[in-house]
């Protein structure tokens, strides 16, 4: 294996595991959300909202990554890298505005919802113990049996 395909792989398994963590974040924010006495459609959506941006952007940043592996020039790779860096922050900077400008959705639970990012960083060494783990079982299950 050399060692741009072994960083492919690796970046892969990262990418499971850090969008595994949004979800698992995702899924604790919705059982808040509806917990607390807040507008509950309204928040909830634009939790949602913010962790599939968070999912996204995690999802673009490794594409970007494994394109830039193949590039040639290191300054072609950086312009190209801070060029789609741009691009990812108007996406997300029109998806607020336009939240903001609507007012159907709750601006607090968007901006909540796009840490899930930051979460999902937090929570990668855990969903990689957790994964590690859930698939020797079913090594196991599938050996076994």
């Amino acid at each position: 294996m050399t060692g741009s395909s072994a960083l492919r792989e690796d970046s892969k398994r990262i990418l499971l595991e850090i969008c595994a963590g949004i979800a698992l974040y995702s899924i604790l924010g919705e059982l808040i959300i509806f917990l607390l006495p807040l507008e509950t459609v309204s928040a909830a959506l634009a939790f949602l909202l913010g962790t599939a941006l968070s999912a996204g952007s995690m999802v673009h940043i490794t594409y970007v990554t494994e394109l830039v592996l193949d590039m040639n020039s290191q300054k072609e790779a950086q312009k190209y890298t801070v060029s789609r860096y741009l691009l990812r922050m108007a996406v997300i900077t029109a998806v607020i505005l336009l939240v903001y400008f609507t007012k159907y959705l709750n601006m607090a639970a968007l901006f909540i919802g796009l840490l899930g990012i930051k979460a999902g960083a937090y929570l990668q060494p855990f969903m990689n113990r957790f994964l590690e783990c859930f698939m020797k079982r079913q090594l196991k299950k599938e050996g076994g049996e």
